[in-house]
């Protein structure tokens, strides 16, 4: 049971007293608080009283039935804080399909059937408590989504730019409140077509836009004069680009700026737009970041020579480089800013998704440069240490501080002369600073520049605590699934050992019943052999005798082994060796039967700690079942090794027999199934008991007429268990058994 479930409360809700202490001896054996009522009154009492994390309510109850109680906690404004309360209905009569169904769509978390297995009751309890927490998750998820969308839409509404988007016609489909101030004699331009000449009266506009919606071409008009409904004059900038659906261009989107009062101002909101919609673009923190420090040094954008980001490391109490963006030489400068002329023309989103998405190179030097930054927060007058303590802007320039030692050397080393400092802040902590200045192009650093970059790193450190968010949810979405896993294999695991135990115990019964009666029908058999040689009948009636017995004295053997398998005796040892032994120890059989063996091992398995004796008897098991369903026929027998991985190998055993039914497969590892009139049927579960011993996994795949492959994987011990060695049950441990 997880550490996160322990101690938590269990009402159960039941009108049995058995039932109440046969279910509080377990749960808190296994870690649970029980609380309990009998009727259905008294456990709306104690839900309020109690808060439990979990009910187990029965649905037939002396007052109300399980279904009325669960109505009253859902309708009753007195029980809200329980409402979301997992609860699992009891029933041992009420299996109405319909009402289960109803009850499952109200909100009910599982039912169970009594009587039902203690065991059953605490797989269905930690069930429960996973999908309860993978569904509370998943609404602080839905949450978060929604309250994004309503940023988002509050964001297109204060917008103060005019934005709408339009159907493949052209019709408004969505418009923010700016756009209607283009508008004439309209309240509302939803639904209306963007191509008629009353919605902003400019030819050239409506070309262009007919142009998105039919070819699918972009297009952007700068100073673009228009009248406005109040009869002003305004110049605008009008940029559209077309929107896609399933590859076909469903309608357009339009971004008119009011450039009249506030040109600078629109410009650095589309700047940050667009820079902001690419930050949405990726989930890798690498080229996040670099797109970041892309949008900061790109010229179509904030224009920085050189931006870097640094990190906070809370455990080290260090402010850490994380990368960096720029030239690290006169020269190299020159040789990057004389490429980039060559798209002196490219727009923002072409140019962060040529340049910006993407990892940085590996041997870029000023990146490396950045990456081998490293300052303990104690440093006093530090800028950069004063950004992190404070989570303001700094901009300013070197020398005119006063420096700590250790920080002058690392200004020196990155040659920080004028630069601006701006913290990364998420829930009012720093988790980085982003540093920008403009060394090798001599320009001063732009006061407009250093507030957009401000309001820059605000979005830069959304996106990384969303990409943070995203990982750490991929992490335990993972975790979570693999726990799963592992919770039904362990399931399945205790269910087999279980009934193996249950068997073994039947087998040493049946060994100490059937022992007697052996003894004497062996002994008269014997007798009636040596005395009536010259009788035919009779001497053929003893033989008889004499053959049962020993079929009956195999079956002991058999069910005797089955019952006492022993624990593996692990060992340094060679697989591919074991196999090899096993097919010279059935090479005769195998000839005899006019049967192909071939063997396919791979060398680069390394030796490992296993029990080599009991994967030589599973081996076998298996190879003779492969014989036997050949059935006298020429065929073959494969067998296989694969290294999977350096924590697991992988055997597979293959025939061309006769293969096995799909609705008798599923049953071949159960004890005393067998698919052979003369076999006993323990083989195979003697053979899934030694893999699962190892920790392994056996699984077998069949087609009626074509064969029959089992699968076999063992882990790759390079130690052997922490739970020691065991001892193997020799022949004579086994004959000893026999006359006990």
């Amino acid at each position: 049971m997880s550490d996160e479930w322990k101690n938590k409360t269990i009402l159960l809700i039941d009108d049995e007293e058995m039932m109440h202490e046969l279910t509080q001896a377990f749960l808190e054996k296994v870690g649970y608080r029980c609380i309990f009522a009998f009727s259905g009154r008294e456990g709306l009492q104690r839900l309020l009283k109690e808060n439990p994390d979990l009910v187990l309510l029965d649905y037939f109850l002396p007052d109300m039935d399980g279904a009325t109680v669960y109505d009253e906690m859902l309708s009753n404004s007195e029980y809200e804080s329980c409402r979301e309360t997992p609860v699992i209905m009891l029933t041992a009569r009420n299996r109405d399909p319909i009402v289960q169904s109803n009850l499952l769509e109200k909100g009910v978390s599982a039912f169970l059937h009594k009587p039902f297995g203690l065991r059953e009751l605490k797989n269905v309890i930690e069930n429960v408590f996973i999908i309860y927490d993978i569904q509370r998750r998943n609404k602080l998820l839905t949450q978060e989504i929604q309250q994004t969308n309503d940023y988002l839409e509050l964001v297109l509404n204060s917008a103060p730019v005019a934005i709408f988007s339009t159907d493949k016609d052209g019709n408004i489909l969505r418009a923010n409140p700016s756009f209607t101030q283009y508008i004439r004699n309209c309240d509302s331009c939803i639904g209306r077509t963007i191509l008629s000449l009353d919605i902003l009266e400019n030819k050239e506009i409506m070309d262009n836009i007919e142009g998105v919606l039919k070819q699918g071409s972009p297009f952007e008009l700068k100073n673009i004069e228009l009248l406005s409904p109040t009869e002003n004059r305004v110049s605008i900038n009008f940029r559209c680009v077309p929107l896609y659906q399933n590859n076909q261009i469903s309608g357009c989107l339009g971004i008119i700026e009011d450039i009249t009062e506030s040109e600078k101002r629109a410009y650095e909101f589309y700047t940050l737009t667009q820079i902001g919609q690419a930050m949405q673009s990726t989930l890798d923190l690498d080229i996040l970041l670099h797109l970041i420090l892309t949008s900061i040094t790109a010229g179509c954008a904030l224009s920085f020579s050189r931006a870097m980001i640094f990190l906070l490391d809370s455990e080290q109490n260090l402010l850490v480089g994380r990368m960096g963006v720029g030239p690290s030489s006169s020269a190299d400068a020159h040789r990057i800013w004389s490429t980039l002329d060559q798209d002196a023309n490219m727009s923002l989103v072409d140019f962060l998704e040529k340049y910006g998405k993407r990892k940085p190179d590996t041997d870029d030097e000023f990146n490396k440069l950045v990456q081998s930054i490293s300052l303990p927060l104690e440093r006093q007058q530090c800028v950069l240490v004063e950004t992190v303590r404070k989570g303001l802007p700094f901009r300013v320039k070197t020398p005119d501080l006063e420096i700590d030692v250790c920080c002058q050397e690392i200004y020196q080393k990155l040659q920080l002369e004028e630069f601006v400092s701006v913290p990364l802040i998420s829930e009012d902590k720093v988790i980085g600073i982003i540093v920008a200045d403009n060394l090798y192009s001599e320009k001063p650093l732009d006061e407009s520049r250093v507030t957009l970059l401000t309001l820059c790193a605000n979005q830069a450190t959304q996106a990384v605590e969303r990409t943070n968010t995203y990982k750490n949810i991929a992490e335990q979405k993972a975790a979570l699934e693999r726990a799963l896993k592992e919770l039904r294999r362990t399931q399945n695991q205790l269910i087999h050992s279980e009934h193996l135990a249950a068997v073994g115990k039947m087998a040493a019964h049946v060994a100490h019943e059937i022992r007697n009666p052996l003894v004497t029908i062996g002994g008269f058999a014997q007798s009636m052999l040596k005395s009536t040689k010259t009788y035919e009948d009779l001497q053929e009636m003893a033989s008889i005798i004499a053959n049962e017995v020993r079929r009956l004295e195999k079956i002991l053997y058999n069910v005797l082994d089955f019952s006492r398998v022993p624990k593996p005796n692990f060992q340094w040892s060679n697989l591919n060796e074991v196999i090899r032994n096993v097919c010279l120890l059935i090479e005769k059989e195998i000839s005899t039967a006019h049967i192909h063996c071939i063997k396919s091992l791979d060398d680069s398995i390394p030796e490992f700690y296993f029990d080599p004796e009991q994967i030589k008897q599973v081996l076998l098991n298996i190879l003779r079942n492969a014989i036997q369903s050949l059935n006298e026929k020429e065929g073959a027998v494969t067998i296989k090794s694969r290294y999977v991985s350096a924590q697991e190998i992988e055997m597979q055993i293959s025939d061309t027999g006769s293969g096995v039914r799909r609705d008798m497969l599923e049953n071949i590892f159960n004890p005393f199934f067998s698919t052979r009139p003369d076999g006993t049927g323990l083989g195979l579960a003697i053979t899934q008991q030694i893999i699962n011993d190892h920790g392994g996994l056996i699984r077998a795949e069949s087609e009626l007429g074509e064969g029959t492959t089992f699968y076999l994987t063992l882990p790759l011990r390079t130690h052997p268990p922490t739970n020691g060695t065991y001892t193997i049950l020799t022949e004579d441990d086994k004959e000893e058994l026999l006359h006990f």
